[in-house]
């Protein structure tokens, strides 16, 4: 069974490894460096809604999310998850999406959400997540 617990700083460059060799399997190629970059600003960001995700004494992946507001809602915007590629396919992430909603409710969270890229969508959709009115669109500036 997976448990989270607090990211801290020193764990990042550990991280970011699992983020690229994670996001490999979903077609995203990070670069080691710019998966660096992206977890640590999310940390610095928000670091209470950063985890490590341990199996046993096993460090097998990370959630890292970030808080916002929308009208009256309290949001627990998902940055980033990602499971060593090893451990996938075995229930961790369902897992982690679970304590992760456990956690969010104590902490008087109305929404968890996020963007995913469309080879995942399933996988959130059985973990109970719909598809909103909303899509994310991107222009690229340089």
């Amino acid at each position: 069974m997976v448990q989270l617990f607090k990211a801290k700083a020193e764990y990042i460059p550990m991280l970011a490894k699992i983020l690229k060799e994670a996001s490999y399997a979903v077609g995203i190629e990070w670069e080691l460096a710019e998966a660096k970059k992206r977890l640590w600003r999310t940390f610095k960001s928000d670091p209470k809604t950063c985890f490590l995700v341990r199996d046993g004494k096993h460090l097998i992946g990370l959630v890292f999310c970030r808080t916002f507001y929308w009208e009256k809602y309290k949001i627990l915007w998902l940055e980033e998850l990602a499971i060593s590629g090893l451990q996938q396919h075995k229930g961790h992430g369902s897992q982690v999406l679970r304590k992760l909603g456990t956690w969010a409710k104590k902490r008087n969270f109305d929404w968890l959400e996020l963007a995913a890229s469309r080879k995942i969508l399933s996988f959130y959709r059985n973990n109970g997540f719909k598809d909103t009115d909303y899509i994310v669109l991107w222009k690229k500036l340089h």
